[in-house]
Formats: structure tokens, C-alpha cells, sequence
């Protein structure tokens, strides 16, 4: 039989404590989001996930207000 392991679950879009961001103003006095990963995370791969994901999110974001659709399409 299967060993099965119980673990506690994240809600979801939760951002991990190893992932700060970070507000900068760009040259122009346009304010950017940056979210930074700490090499020291014992969940790296999770953590670089949710900031791809992220980057994904607000892309599509931008996409739907230029082009009406999230693929730019």
C-alpha cells in the first residue's frame, strides 16, 4: 500500500515568504512591481513558479486592454 503524506495546503495565489517584491519609479515617474526570489528558499522551483506566474498574469492583463483578448490575439 502507498504511503500517503499529508501536507497543509497554501491559499491559493498566496505569496510565499521567500518572494518579496519590490515598488521602483522608472525615469519617466512610472512606478514598476518587481518580485524578487531568495536563492536560500528550500522551495525554490515553487517560488520561481509563482513569479512566472505572476509575470504571466500581467501580461495578459495588458494584453486584454490593448487587443480585447488575454492571448493578444
Amino acid at each position: 500500500m502507498s504511503k500517503i503524506e499529508v501536507s497543509k495546503a497554501r491559499k491559493a495565489g498566496a505569496r510565499p515568504k521567500t518572494v518579496s517584491v519590490k515598488t521602483v519609479t522608472l525615469d519617466g515617474g512610472e512606478k514598476k512591481r518587481i518580485y524578487t526570489v531568495s536563492t536560500n528558499s528550500p522551495n525554490l522551483g515553487e517560488d520561481l513558479l509563482y513569479v512566472f506566474q505572476k509575470s504571466v498574469d500581467k501580461i495578459r492583463e495588458e494584453n486584454l486592454k490593448l487587443f480585447g483578448s488575454r492571448s493578444g490575439r
